[in-house]
């Protein structure tokens, strides 16, 4: 039969410290998968206009169009696998903020904080293969949208109308990555 292997070992040590489960969980999902996931969707957005407008002054200028098509379709996977992880840290910290305030402020105090948060998006507007400016704006408006639903789910407001809004469309219904990781998030 096919199924899944042993996981790899693992040097993370949690025990029972949430504070440690929660700051890990925050920098290597919450932001990185995130930011993960909103460049690899740019880069099927860029894809995509080349593929439309055969643009030939960028570094695609000499990949096959057929090559070019898999390359879409592969970055897609890999923006929708990077916002369901993304997904999962957000509502493994969601929990750990409902259990452990104190964690949770470590969180945003620690790993939230802007100018933790501005030298990722920067790091990661540089590496881009899009243009560092827009990838940038694009990080920050993204982020702003999750944070938000984050903050809302750990206020314990009423978020009856978000989740309806989110939660009763289908998976194929959206196709910007905020509302695939705040789907994952709440639904």
């Amino acid at each position: 039969p096919v199924g899944p292997g042993p996981l790899p070992p693992s040097t993370h040590k949690f025990g029972d410290d949430l504070t440690s489960l929660a700051l890990a969980v925050a920098r290597e999902g919450c932001v990185d998968e995130t930011l993960s996931a909103i460049v690899a969707d740019l880069e099927v957005e860029d894809i995509a206009r080349i593929l439309e407008e055969g643009t030939h002054d960028n570094i695609y200028a000499n990949i096959e169009r057929d090559t070019l098509a898999w390359i879409k379709k592969e970055m897609q996977t890999i923006a929708k696998e990077e916002s369901s992880h993304a997904a999962l840290a957000w509502r493994t910290l969601n929990w750990v903020c409902d259990i452990d305030a104190d964690a949770c402020e470590a969180v945003h105090r620690d790993v939230f904080d802007g100018a933790s948060l501005e030298l990722r998006f920067n790091q990661r507007a540089m590496n881009a293969l899009s243009e560092t400016s827009v990838v940038r704006d694009k990080l920050n408006k993204d982020w702003v949208k999750l944070l938000e639903a984050h903050r809302l789910v750990r206020s314990n407001a009423d978020i009856s109308q978000v989740k309806e809004s989110i939660c009763g469309e289908s998976d194929d219904s959206f196709n910007d990555i905020p509302t695939g990781v705040l789907r994952g998030m709440i639904c």
